[in-house]
């Protein structure tokens, strides 16, 4: 007993000193400390979970044995050996068939020790947790260095590691089920022969049942909270897996985060009412079907995963660039071929994504609206669109669609949002091992636990172009990069460059030189049949990457700041009147997003075209062949809803966060690294705090009105 004494109380020590320990770097919020309080939740994890067994196995003999009535002549160590396990037990001459009752007194140390147990096991094991993560989800300024990361020494260990983890938890928690299912239904069976009767013990059923049982469900609960939610970085081999996809995916939609702008919606007559339409508004869109004199008849849409404006064209004059080799920034090594290949298009320099998250940020390039404010693609998937996207419109008017990507297209409803937008197929990682699977060769290496490397995909881009070209059918094409996603890996064969010291750093920058590749065997292709004069190129980043700044963290996740959101942003074509009429009617320095790519290629692919109209297309973007325009500009942090950003036209940048509704102010004119925040007064600041809720409020309502 004794012994018994000593694990609880050590691992009650344990538990309560990681708490505080936690709790101290809520308010020392630095990496060194983040990444301490990691290595010791990993250490501490297994172990803790041994010795929560042995606790819970303490409990139910101390209860077992206070409980226990005077006329049973076994005790709870004897219950587990082989011998009674085997043999029939003594019954109750009196009542053999009663059922029990608990008569012994309560042992008030023992129902003490099990709730505090169990209270204990709640709050390390599912609630702080859960407390502590969605805590650290913010993304907000004040606690943006806590957001959920690890140190790079084990980024590749901690995946496996947390996989086994997993997989011993849910063992214990089928054995435990199977185990406590067997002696259920043995209590139930009164056979004095042949069966096990507890009657005698009154009610040590019930105490086993409320004591070890429960456990096991904390457990349960403890990697539901964790693993049901995004993992961050780096990403959890649990979910590739069967187990995940079956039992924790749906909690995607069954505890999304809190939406702030849900609001009681007027009615649609209401909303058509404010929409203004003039003479040069477009209801019909039969100007996107193809004829013969058609200039443009192919539109190709490239997503550069995690591009960032100043990596991609790399940028030798900023202050990344200041980490590169003397060699590095000498041969400018980089992006070589982008870095001519912008010189022949439209480059914008200003552009910004409005969401850090790569299944909205293509939602809103492909629709022109906003993704719907809330994290993750769960509204997305289940409600309609408030406009029409690009897909589905020139599928109605006899497109080819289809959207390729090398990595998973199951994560996160990527695949049923990507339909929803009306392409009429889809190329990705399943449909790789599907096709290598049923041809009965080997599949391509993987590049990293998203999918496959990026020059897997041309062949089978090109094998479709030419079904297209074959049937004399317009096309349309997305695709989206895979190499430059985390954790940022290129193909065995690919020989590195040393770019930078920092290995994270440097493994970014060669995925950019691979993608680069990439991209200039992809332009060759549809160069050589002949394509690049009636086809219309955009290029555009997904959203941006944190590259140690801002207190040395380098993610995606949660980012408030404008690395997240400045991507490049071209616009490219061989034929002449349009290579003429991009390169000197765009504003290159407007305050444009990703939602003004969708008007701009209406207006190329619009016949009746003309710089003296603005053709008004009623989607939340604005086409970019009229001028510069100034206005406000919206931003979502990855993956929704974490904090919005808004930027005035005046070079204010605003980062307001929904859940703590604090405000933070930069003036980007002075400080484009948003190092200094601005002070405002209390009226001022709840102008722009009331200018965002009215706009994403609007963009609710939208959707619920669609619906």
């Amino acid at each position: 007993m004794i012994y018994s004494h000593l694990i609880f109380s050590f691992v009650s020590t344990c538990q309560l000193l990681t708490l505080i320990y936690k709790l101290i770097i809520i308010f020392n919020p630095t990496v060194a400390n983040f990444k301490q309080a990691t290595y010791l939740e990993i250490l501490f994890w297994i172990p803790s979970v041994f010795f929560l067994d042995c606790i819970y196995f303490y409990l139910i003999q101390l209860s077992l044995s206070s409980t226990t009535s005077t006329n049973s002549n076994y005790s709870y160590n004897s219950l587990l050996t082989d011998e009674n396990l085997n043999s029939t037990l003594p019954v109750q001459q009196n009542s053999p068939t009663m059922e029990p009752k608990c008569t012994s007194p309560i042992n008030y140390k023992t129902y003490f020790y099990t709730v505090f147990g169990t209270i204990l096991s709640a709050i390390y094991f599912f609630v702080l947790p859960a407390a502590f993560s969605f805590l650290l989800d913010t993304g907000s300024p004040m606690n943006f260095d806590l957001a959920g990361t690890v140190s790079r020494e084990i980024d590749n260990f901690l995946p496996l590691l947390m996989t086994i983890i997993g997989l011993y938890l849910k063992f214990l928690v089928i054995f435990s089920i199977i185990f406590y299912a067997f002696y259920y239904i043995k209590n139930r069976i009164d056979d004095d022969q042949d069966s096990l009767n507890y009657y005698t013990r009154d009610c040590s059923n019930c105490i086993f049942k409320n004591n070890y049982v429960v456990l096991r469900i904390l457990l349960l609960f403890y990697i539901t909270v964790v693993f049901a939610r995004r993992p961050r970085n780096p990403y959890s081999l649990l979910t590739q897996s069967i187990g995940f996809e079956v039992i924790l995916q749906p909690f995607y939609s069954i505890f999304p985060k809190e939406n702030e702008f849900e609001v009681d919606l007027p009615s649609k007559e209401e909303l058509r009412r404010s929409e203004n339409k003039t003479e040069n508004t477009i209801t019909d869109f039969s100007f996107l079907k193809r004829k013969k004199s058609s200039k443009i008849k192919n539109v190709v849409m490239i997503f550069c995963e995690s591009c960032r404006v100043d990596t991609f064209p790399f940028n030798y004059n900023s202050e990344l660039a200041n980490l590169l080799t003397p060699e590095a920034k000498a041969n400018k090594s980089v992006t070589p071929f982008f870095d001519n290949f912008v010189k022949k298009g439209t480059f914008f320099s200003n552009a910004r994504t409005v969401s850090g998250y790569t299944i909205k940020s293509l939602l809103s390039t492909h629709c022109s609206i906003y993704p719907y404010p809330r994290n993750f693609a769960v509204k997305e998937q289940e409600l309609d669109f408030y406009k029409k996207c690009f897909p589905e419109l020139l599928t109605e008017n006899g497109f080819a669609t289809k959207f390729f990507q090398t990595s998973s297209i199951s994560f996160d409803n990527q695949k049923a949002v990507t339909l929803k937008q009306g392409f009429q197929d889809i190329f990705s990682k399943e449909t790789i091992e599907e096709e290598s699977d049923a041809a009965g060769i080997e599949r391509p290496p993987p590049l990293n636990y998203f999918g496959y490397e990026d020059q897997v995909m041309i062949p089978k881009v090109m094998e479709w172009v030419d079904i297209q070209l074959n049937k004399k059918k317009p096309f349309q094409l997305s695709l989206l990069t895979n190499a430059n996603h985390h954790p940022w890996s290129v193909p065995d064969y690919y020989k590195k460059q040393k770019y930078v010291e920092d290995d994270t750093i440097n493994n970014y920058l060669n995925t950019l030189t691979y993608i680069d590749n990439f991209l200039k065997d992809l332009i060759n292709c549809f160069e050589v049949r002949g394509l690049l004069e009636n086809t219309i190129f955009t290029f555009v980043g997904d959203h941006g990457v944190q590259l140690g700044e801002h207190n040395g963290r380098t993610t995606t996740s949660n980012i408030p700041y404008e690395v997240a959101y400045k991507v490049p942003l071209l616009f490219y074509t061989e034929n002449p009147y349009w290579k003429r009429k991009l390169n000197s009617n765009l504003a290159t320095g407007g305050d444009w997003t990703n939602l003004d790519i969708l008007p701009t290629i209406f207006d190329i692919l619009n016949p009746n075209y003309k710089k003296e109209v603005i053709f008004d297309y009623n989607y939340e973007g604005f086409s970019m062949l009229h001028g510069k325009v100034k206005k406000p500009t919206f931003s979502m942090s990855n993956p929704g809803l974490g904090t919005i950003s808004m930027r005035t036209v005046d070079g204010f940048k605003y980062i307001y966060d929904p859940k703590t509704k604090e405000l933070f102010a930069y003036d980007l004119n002075s400080d484009p690294n948003e190092i200094n925040t601005i002070p405002i007064n209390k009226e001022k600041e709840n102008q722009i705090i009331a200018l965002i809720r009215k706009k994403f409020r609007s963009v609710t309502k939208r959707y619920m009105l669609a619906n």
